[in-house]
């Protein structure tokens, strides 16, 4: 009984000191982005068909960069999050970007949406991506 009883203690100690460690490696991370650079999805709305992808379209402020891009493919629509850091708010003019996407397959007759839109809890309807030209799809 003894041995059963230090075993359960042992396990329960290292599930604690376990979610200790956790909670204190979110804190730290939360802190570094605040003080440093911030991460934050934009949204778009336009984009142009190439050959194994599309080509994304957003405007950005001076002092943000494309730093990820998500991607989720499905048999009839392609989402697309572009993953920021930089301040949002900065002294200069805004700057248009294009980050090109490749997908695991052609696009074809495949819907395309903002992925950042639908996070913030937009509808299927107004995070639909416009099409900008008629390329090979």
């Amino acid at each position: 009984m003894v041995g059963r009883g230090r075993a359960i203690a042992v396990l329960l100690f290292s599930v604690v000191l376990l979610a200790g460690t956790a909670v204190a490696g979110m804190s730290l991370f939360q802190q570094e982005r605040a003080e440093g650079e911030s991460l934050a999805r934009i949204t778009w709305s336009e984009y142009d068909v190439v050959r194994r992808g599309v080509v994304v379209h957003a405007t950005l402020s001076a002092c943000q960069t494309i730093s990820d891009v998500d991607l989720v493919e499905t048999a009839d629509r392609v989402e697309v999050t572009l993953v920021l850091t930089g301040e949002d708010t900065c002294a200069g003019e805004p700057v248009e970007v294009e980050k090109g996407v490749r997908l695991g397959r052609r696009l074809r007759d495949r819907t395309v949406y903002d992925g950042g839109c639908l996070a913030d809890g937009g509808t299927d309807e107004r995070c639909r991506a416009a099409r900008r030209t008629t390329a090979e799809g």
